[in-house]
């Protein structure tokens, strides 16, 4: 996946991109300071993580307030986890459900950090 979005940010016209920091980390231990980032966003990566509890967290750490927390799934994934799931996973740890789109096949549910802990 890292290559992947080097090679797009390599194309000429994403020359303009600026502001994509590409790093690979520990899903529990991230290389950001709390509170700094608007936007995560997991496609396909949350069944993958063992301790998702201890994920989240960080996750809920870096993200600023009102920051938001998206997640992809697409069924052809062997360890696709069904709408539901990933909801009550996400809300279990603190998070907000902001919205959802897409059907059985693939989805995306959206949660937002509380503005206050």
């Amino acid at each position: 996946m890292l290559r992947q979005i080097k090679r797009k940010l390599s194309r000429p016209e994403n020359q303009n991109i600026v502001n994509i920091k590409i790093r690979q980390a520990s899903a529990c231990g991230l290389p950001f300071e709390g509170g700094s980032l608007d936007l995560i966003y997991m496609v396909t990566v949350l069944p993958e993580i063992p301790d998702r509890d201890s994920a989240l967290r960080e996750v809920k750490r870096v993200l600023k307030a009102g920051g938001i927390l998206a997640v992809t799934e697409f069924q052809l994934d062997p360890d696709y986890p069904l709408r539901s799931t990933t909801i009550r996973i996400c809300r279990s740890e603190g998070f907000v459900l902001d919205g959802n789109s897409g059907n059985l096949w693939d989805y995306t549910v959206r949660f937002k950090k509380p503005l206050v802990a």
